[in-house]
């Protein structure tokens, strides 16, 4: 049997376009015109690039029309973000129908993580420059999920589907069938890919537990984490029912009144992204 350790050594380079967009959002002297020029070598990418941002998720529909555009109005990190997302087809290409489903699954949950890490971040006054970090940390939350489903199809769907069943979380069950979870490979997929640290921590560190003083940005990614489960498994959605780390309930500070508005608003956008799945 192929193991986890020689599947992530036998995975597919990123694109040349992509890593190429990944180096250039690293330098603080790119210009939007250059990240353009090798986000249109792939038209397959720069199509789709278009499409989610003319989204009703990204509030933006029919007013994008350049890859530079969107890379002004995204900024250098969603937008490389959405581009590693978008790619993520060729990087962890679906082998049964079970585990397409399981991917598309897994992109709800992310999306919702994304959104409601942004509001609860907006919620908590997280300094302004983090509110779109948080999103990004939702966005490649479950990339190390995506890896597994593609790699290990049938056990993981055995996985899935007892997560979505029973109710427990997702990364427990990961840990007591392959030794390892989503969070701790994509911490090391997004390290390999040279994200920012703060990124790669957000990925890795996502899933808790906590202790020591708060981490705002992680904090927001794993209370949007449990909320996007319960949305996007029809599952209770109150602070109680949700499974929040204690250290992360205790930072949140709120009252039913301002989670249950969190809760709608996150509501919303999962609603929004639903056309959008059809292009991960």
């Amino acid at each position: 049997m192929v193991t986890i350790d020689r599947a992530m050594r036998d995975l597919p380079p990123l694109p040349t376009a992509v890593a190429k967009v990944i180096e250039l959002t690293r330098n603080p002297n790119a210009t939007a015109g250059q990240i353009e020029q090798y986000i249109a070598v792939d038209q397959a990418i720069s199509s789709k690039v278009l499409r989610v941002v003319n989204s009703p998720y990204f509030g933006l529909a029919g007013q994008v029309a350049s890859i530079s555009q969107a890379v002004v109005i995204l900024g250098f990190d969603q937008c490389r973000n959405l581009v590693l997302s978008l790619s993520s087809g060729n990087l962890f290409p679906s082998k049964t129908p079970d585990a397409k489903a399981i991917q598309v699954d897994l992109w709800r949950h992310a999306f919702a993580t994304a959104a409601g890490a942004q509001i609860i971040a907006r919620f908590k006054r997280v300094d302004p420059k983090d509110q779109d970090l948080v999103f990004s940390g939702g966005l490649l939350s479950n990339v190390g999920a995506l890896f597994l489903a593609s790699q290990f199809p049938m056990p993981y769907m055995a996985i899935f589907t007892k997560y979505r069943n029973d109710a427990g979380l997702l990364f427990e069950l990961e840990d007591a069938g392959f030794g390892t979870n989503h969070a701790e490979i994509g911490q090391q997929l997004c390290g390999a890919w040279k994200l920012p640290e703060a990124l790669v921590l957000m990925v890795g560190r996502h899933e808790g537990k906590f202790a020591g003083d708060p981490i705002p940005t992680v904090y927001c990614v794993h209370a949007a984490d449990r909320l996007a489960s319960a949305l996007t498994n029809n599952r209770k959605v109150d602070l109680d029912a949700i499974m929040l780390d204690p250290e992360v309930k205790q930072w949140l500070q709120i009252g039913p009144e301002d989670w249950n508005h969190i809760v709608g608003q996150t509501g919303v956008k999962l609603e929004e992204a639903s056309d959008m799945l059809g292009l991960f």
